[in-house]
């Protein structure tokens, strides 16, 4: 290198190249695990209200006697003043090959059937249901005994609040990262900074 003309500015073109880089690469990591993180908070959040959906149509299931002619009667239907009130956000459906019970909530509507509902365990599945509701599903066939037919088990809820907490979750995240992003620009920055150091001198020699 030779004091003045182009060469002098080699060491600041430099440095400005690193930072950059550093930057860009700091964000497309950090941008990636904004994405992670999303991914799972989404997955605990909804596995953690299918839990409690289930607790629900168990609940339900252990209600539910057969009459003599092969109908299942629910005795003692979930309590929750969600399923009486008109699309009220959470709603059970008991199909049978005669017909259906429902709660309150669903009114005149029914939450749609699924093409193989299953019967090992309770199922979990997103569908746009009643009212134009995203409603997150949980479903299992269930059979009280070696006669009657088998008996669809459904209990649905509303996901606007899931989605909610999404949103309010992705921001706050993102605020987070953000910081977290120019905290490490400035370290990147002095990184590069002293790492370059020794080109300042010799460029003076």
């Amino acid at each position: 290198l030779y004091p003045g003309g182009d060469d002098a500015l080699k060491p600041v073109s430099l440095r400005l190249r690193l930072l950059i880089a550093a930057m860009l690469a700091i964000f497309f990591a950090l941008a990636l695990a904004w994405t992670g993180l999303n991914l799972m908070f989404q997955r605990h959040v909804e596995q953690r209200e299918a839990t409690v959906l289930i607790r629900q149509a168990e609940r339900i299931v252990a209600g539910i006697t057969v009459a003599p002619d092969g109908t299942p009667v629910l005795q003692n239907p979930p309590r929750d003043p969600r399923f009486d009130e008109m699309a009220g956000g959470l709603y059970w459906q008991v199909s049978f090959p005669a017909g259906a019970l429902h709660s309150a909530s669903l009114w005149d509507q029914s939450l749609p059937l699924p093409a193989r509902p299953d019967a090992a365990q309770w199922r979990t599945r997103t569908i746009t249901g009643p009212f134009n509701d995203r409603l997150l599903v949980v479903e299992r066939r269930v059979r009280f005994d070696g006669t009657s037919p088998a008996v669809l088990i459904q209990v649905a809820e509303t996901d606007a609040d899931m989605r909610r907490a999404y949103a309010e979750f992705g921001w706050e995240l993102a605020g987070s990262l953000f910081l977290l992003w120019a905290v490490l620009a400035i370290a990147a920055w002095v990184q590069v900074t002293l790492g370059l150091r020794p080109f300042d001198s010799l460029r003076v020699e």
